[in-house]
C-alpha cells in the first residue's frame, strides 16, 4: 500500500534502512506508546527545520531563456524539475543516514518526523539535539546532490543555469506541546533571515553561489512571533543612543566562508565555554552578561576573563575565537565594534545540544 505518509518517509529513508527504521506518530512523551516520539529523558524540546533553495526563481528565468523552442522548453523544465525532485530527496536521504549513524541503535522509532519535502523544500522535526547536524547535513548534501542532477543541463545551457544550488535554513527549537503552526511560520521567517543575509552578500560581492546558511532561535515563552519582530523585541538592546544586537542572525556552513560567520566558529566558542564549566543551568547567568546593566554586565564579563587567565590556555583560545567574529577586545566586552555578540547564539546552541545523546 503506497500512502502519501510511506511516500514521505521513503523519500527520507533509504531502502536499507526501510525495514528497520520507522517515524514516530505521536509527539507526546509517553513510554508506553511505541510510536511516541524518543525524547530524551530531561527535554522535549524539538528543532522545527525549514530548508529552502537559494536561486530558484533565476534559474527558471534562466531556463526558460536558455530554450526557446516550445517543445525544447517543456522537455527541458520536466528534466529540470525531476533533477531538482531527486536532488532533494537525495540530500534528505543523505542527512536522515547520518542521523542514523549518530542515533547508534540498530533499528525502531527514529528522533525525527518527516513533514514536507518537495521541490526545492524540506520541513522536518528533528529532535533538539540532533537538529543544527541534521540541517548541516542536509544543506551541504543538497549542494553536492544538485550538482550531480544539473550536470547535463548546466550544460546544455551553454553554462547559464547554474552548475548547482544552495539551500538556506531556518530552525525553530520549542517544546513539543507548542502550537506546530506558529513553530512552523517562525521556522519559515528564521529561514527568510538567513537568505536575506547570504544573498546580500553575493551581490555585494558578486560571488557565483548564494552562501548556505541557518538562524536558530530557542523560543523559551509561549506566544511566537516571527523573527524579525522576536529580534526587535528580546535580543535588541537599547543603551542610550547605542543599539546592542545580541545574535549574529545567520552562520554559514562553508567552513572557509569569510562574510558571514561560520557554524564551525560557533561550535568552536560552544566547545570553550563548555570546556570552562558552562551548563545548560548556569546559561541564565551567562545571559545576564549580555543582557544587563551595561555596567554590571561589563564587570561580570570582566570578572570571568580574570577566570580564564588563571587557566592554562583557555584566555588564548577565547580571543582566537572571537577575533574570527570580529570582537576586538574581548578582555573588555563580548561586543564587536558594531555592536553584536556570537555569545548568546552560543549559549542557545550548547543549550540544545548538551549533553547530547547520553541519555536516549
Amino acid at each position: 500500500e503506497k500512502t502519501s505518509s510511506n511516500v514521505l518517509s521513503n523519500s527520507f529513508l533509504l531502502e536499507l534502512y526501510r525495514d528497520n527504521f520507522s517515524f514516530p506518530k505521536n509527539l507526546e512523551f509517553d513510554n508506553r506508546d511505541k510510536d511516541a516520539f524518543p525524547f530524551r529523558k530531561d527535554s522535549r524540546y524539538l528543532g522545527v527545520i525549514h530548508a529552502d533553495g537559494n536561486g530558484l526563481g533565476e534559474t527558471l528565468l534562466q531556463l526558460r531563456k536558455s530554450f526557446n523552442d516550445g517543445s525544447e522548453y517543456a522537455v527541458m523544465l520536466r528534466l529540470f524539475s525531476d533533477s531538482l525532485e531527486a536532488a532533494t530527496r537525495e540530500a534528505a536521504q543523505e542527512a536522515t543516514k547520518k542521523l542514523i549513524e549518530k542515533y547508534g541503535k540498530k533499528s525502531g522509532i527514529l528522533p525525527m518526523r518527516p513533514l514536507v519535502l518537495g521541490g526545492d523544500d524540506l520541513t522536518v522535526l528533528v529532535r533538539a539535539d540532533y537538529a543544527m547536524q541534521f540541517t548541516e547535513d542536509y544543506c551541504k548534501a543538497f549542494e553536492t546532490s544538485t550538482e550531480k542532477y544539473f550536470k547535463y543541463l548546466h550544460e546544455a545551457s551553454g553554462n547559464k543555469i547554474p552548475a548547482k544550488l544552495t539551500a538556506c535554513a531556518g530552525i525553530a527549537y520549542v517544546k513539543n506541546n507548542q502550537p506546530f503552526m506558529d513553530a512552523f511560520e517562525l521556522a519559515e521567517s528564521l529561514c527568510a533571515a538567513s537568505k536575506k543575509i547570504s544573498k546580500e552578500v553575493k551581490a555585494k560581492e558578486n560571488r557565483e553561489f548564494i552562501p548556505a546558511s541557518v538562524t536558530s532561535l530557542v523560543v523559551t515563552n509561549s506566544f511566537i512571533e516571527n523573527y524579525d519582530a522576536y529580534k526587535e523585541k528580546e535580543l535588541t538592546i537599547k543603551k542610550g543612543n547605542e543599539k546592542y544586537i545580541a545574535t549574529f542572525d545567520a552562520y554559514a556552513f562553508d567552513e572557509n566562508e569569510q562574510t558571514i560567520p561560520t557554524l564551525k566558529a560557533l561550535r568552536e566558542l560552544c566547545k570553550i565555554l563548555k570546556e570552562d564549566g558552562v551548563t545548560a543551568s548556569s546559561i541564565r547567568q551567562y545571559a545576564t552578561m549580555i543582557f544587563g546593566d551595561v555596567n554590571i554586565s561589563r564587570e561580570k564579563w570582566r570578572r570571568w576573563i580574570e577566570i580564564l587567565k588563571q587557566k592554562k590556555g583557555k584566555l588564548g583560545q577565547l580571543l582566537q575565537c572571537m577575533k574570527i567574529f570580529g570582537v576586538e577586545n574581548v578582555e573588555e566586552s563580548p561586543w564587536t565594534k558594531d555592536n553584536k555578540t556570537p555569545v548568546f547564539d552560543a549559549l542557545q546552541l550548547m543549550g540544545m545540544e548538551e549533553e547530547e545523546n547520553k541519555n536516549d
